[in-house]
């Protein structure tokens, strides 16, 4: 216990200089990490917008639509598979 009590009057005693880490790199993974996950939740309320639009949208524009995701399906997988 003595040690200890020495130690901690030593420890008040010196003058410590603490250096702060370098945060550059964590900082600009954290703004990477916050931007992908900003574009993440856009991309997923534009394609929700898109379905409802789809679905509450008259009988002709459903159609039309379908067949545009059709070939947007085609699109992906062939890119996908290249």
């Amino acid at each position: 216990m003595i040690d200890a009590i020495r130690a901690a009057k030593d420890a008040l005693v010196t003058e410590h200089l603490i250096q702060p880490r370098l945060r550059g790199e964590h900082e600009a993974l954290r703004v990477l990490l916050a931007t992908r996950h900003g574009a993440v939740l856009a991309s997923t309320a534009a394609i929700n917008q898109l379905k409802a639009l789809i679905v509450s949208g008259p009988d002709d524009l459903r159609l039309k639509a379908s067949a545009l995701g059709r070939g947007l399906r085609g699109v992906v997988e062939e890119r996908t598979t290249s």
